[in-house]
């Protein structure tokens, strides 16, 4: 029979061309589709047993042909074609005569499909009891950030921020959860969750249940260390003597809450300000007669004048002193 060029072709030599076509390299390609170098070159050459399992080989070709711009069914179809191809291999044809030097005896079919069948039962109790080990194990756990921790283990970590990103190791079709909330994996067994703190000691506690319920812990302490912000004074006053004078009129403090805020900011008339000012960030403005503000996100922030916090509806406002005491002024 003849082969035509579309039976001979597999998905490693179908990726080889097209990666070939666009002229790349192993190495440029895993900094996109962050794969190993080597996993990318196995695919190539049909070497699957490179693979920790079934599971990274199928979803490394799922991205690596999505790359390429190759159908990842297609891709897929073709690796199961010759996967099961290499499966169905004949070794002894049916009824062939066996020769050598010493014997000479022929295989009747009846005792082919003995042995067919003998090999098929061996493989079924392989897998089967391989199967039946795995899932009487304790399930694979890993946290590898913020720091590493093995199954059935605990870790502490210490942080200023008031939130932590949690990336881990977990089986496909285990129950994921994090302090009892319940998460998924990614098609590479890994997930990314992110977590906020609050102030003091927060005990996070990532567990992985497999299908007979039996099932593998990991406990991280955070510590949270809040910091307090450090107020910054704009335009603060020196006398002779190296003091600063705070006897002001109208001192008005502002304190960042949300993202980060922009503002423009005008001390008796002469602007003193006018950035982005990063969350948590205090700053003070010192006035002898007005206090002007413009700051198109006026919620982000929390504006006290003399100590008493302002509410604020619009994004400009302006403060004067008049008779000796200080007004709030519309725009």
């Amino acid at each position: 029979m003849i082969k035509t060029a579309f039976e001979l072709k597999t998905v490693g030599k179908l990726l080889a061309e097209k990666r070939m076509a666009k002229k790349l390299t192993y190495d440029e390609i895993s900094e996109i589709v962050k794969i190993n170098p080597e996993y990318l070159e196995a695919l190539e050459n049909a070497e699957y047993s490179k693979f920790p399992s079934e599971v990274y080989v199928k979803g490394f070709l799922r991205n690596y042909s999505k790359f390429l711009n190759i159908d990842p069914e297609h891709a897929l179809a073709l690796y199961r074609r010759e996967r099961e191809k290499a499966m169905s291999k004949p070794k002894l044809g049916v009824g062939e005569k066996i020769k050598s030097s010493k014997f000479n005896f022929s295989l009747s079919s009846g005792k082919v499909i003995g042995f067919i069948a003998l090999f098929i039962s061996l493989i079924t109790v392989f897998y089967v009891g391989n199967y039946v080990f795995d899932i009487f194990q304790s399930p694979t756990l890993e946290l590898k950030k913020p720091v590493e921790i093995n199954a059935n283990e605990s870790g502490n970590f210490v942080t200023e921020e008031d939130s932590v990103q949690l990336e881990g190791i977990s089986e496909i079709g285990n129950k994921l959860s994090i302090n009892g909330q319940e998460y998924r994996v990614n098609s590479f067994e890994q997930f990314t969750v992110d977590l906020r703190l609050e102030e003091g000691l927060n005990e996070i506690r990532i567990s992985s249940q497999n299908q007979i319920n039996r099932s593998s812990e990991i406990v991280l302490n955070v510590l949270y260390n809040k910091t307090e912000p450090e107020a910054v004074s704009v335009n603060p006053e020196v006398t002779e003597d190296g003091q600063v004078n705070i006897n002001y009129p109208i001192v008005a403090k502002i304190e960042v809450t949300g993202q980060g805020a922009y503002l423009e900011a005008k001390v008796d008339g002469v602007l003193q300000a006018s950035k982005a000012y990063p969350v948590n960030e205090v700053v003070i403005f010192n006035s002898q007669e007005t206090f002007e503000l413009y700051i198109p996100r006026y919620e982000s922030i929390n504006l006290f004048i003399n100590e008493e916090l302002q509410a604020l509806t619009n994004p400009r406002v302006k403060f004067s002193l008049i008779d000796g005491k200080v007004s709030k002024i519309n725009p």
